[in-house]
C-alpha cells in the first residue's frame, strides 16, 4: 500500500499520525504542488491528498482519498485500535470554527519552511497565486495582520481545549482517539506560527499525540504562563 500526502495537509496528517499508532507497513510518498500520480490520471476524474493506493489480488489499484475512511479502512486490517470513525460534535465545531483563521495566518507562513509539497519553484508559484485567492489577500498582507488574527485564534484554541478530554491522554489513562488525530493535525500546523502562545495543556497534548504518533511538529512552542512541565 502506498499513501500520497503532502506534509502540510492536515488530512493527510490524520492518516499518517493513526500509522504512527500501529505496525501497518504503508510507504508514504510526498507529492509536489501540483503532481498528480498516474494511478490518480488513469482511475480518479478529480485527485485530492490524502490519497491511499492498494492492490488486489489481480493487480487492480484501489483507490480511497476521504481521510476518516481511510483510517476505518486501515483500522480494520487489524485488531481495531478506535472505537469509532467520525469526530464528535463539539471537536467538529471547534474545528470548523478555527479553518479561515488558520490559513490567514499559516499560508503565509508556508514557503518558508521545506515542505516537500513546495520543492520546486512551479510548485511554490502555484500555491502562493491559489492560497492568495483562498485568503483574499497578498502573503504580506496577511503577515502584516498577525498581531489580529491571533487575537481573533487565541479563544478559539481556548474553546478547543474545552472540549477535549486531555487529562486522561496526558496521565497514559486512555489511547488516542479520531477526535485526537483530528485535532493533533490542526494543531501541529499552527506550530508554524513564531509568535503563537500555547497553554500548558495544549503544548503537553502536541507534545504527547507527536510522541504517540511518531509525526514531529514543526517549531518550538512559546507557552503563555511559567511553570509547565
Amino acid at each position: 500500500m502506498k499513501l500520497y500526502v503532502f506534509d502540510s495537509c492536515p488530512y493527510c496528517t490524520r492518516v499518517r499520525s493513526f500509522l504512527g499508532l500501529t505496525a501497518l507497513k504503508v510507504e508514504v510518498v510526498p507529492l509536489v504542488f501540483g503532481e498528480r500520480p498516474l494511478l490518480a490520471m488513469r482511475e480518479l476524474d478529480r485527485f485530492t491528498v490524502p490519497m491511499l493506493a492498494s492492490f488486489g489480488v489481480e493487480g487492480k489499484p484501489e483507490l480511497m482519498t476521504e481521510s476518516l475512511e481511510i483510517i476505518r479502512h486501515l483500522d480494520n486490517l487489524a485488531e481495531p485500535q478506535l472505537d469509532r470513525y467520525q469526530l464528535s460534535g463539539p471537536v467538529s465545531v471547534a474545528l470548523a470554527s478555527m479553518r479561515v483563521v488558520s490559513a490567514r495566518l499559516l499560508y503565509p507562513r508556508m514557503p518558508n519552511y521545506q515542505l516537500p509539497e513546495l520543492g520546486s519553484i512551479d510548485a511554490l508559484a502555484q500555491f502562493e497565486s491559489s492560497r492568495v485567492e483562498l485568503i483574499g489577500q497578498s502573503f504580506e498582507q496577511a503577515l502584516n495582520h498577525t498581531h489580529a488574527y491571533l487575537s481573533e485564534l487565541q479563544p478559539l484554541l481556548e474553546t478547543l481545549e474545552s472540549v477535549l478530554n486531555l487529562e486522561p491522554l496526558l496521565n497514559l489513562q486512555r489511547g488516542a482517539t479520531i477526535d485526537d488525530l483530528a485535532v493533533f493535525s490542526e494543531l501541529r500546523n499552527l506550530t508554524m506560527i513564531t509568535e503563537l502562545r500555547w497553554s500548558c495543556g495544549l503544548k503537553a497534548y502536541l507534545d504527547r499525540m507527536s510522541q504517540l504518533t511518531q509525526v514531529p511538529l514543526y517549531g518550538t512552542l512559546l507557552i503563555q504562563e511559567a511553570g509547565c512541565k
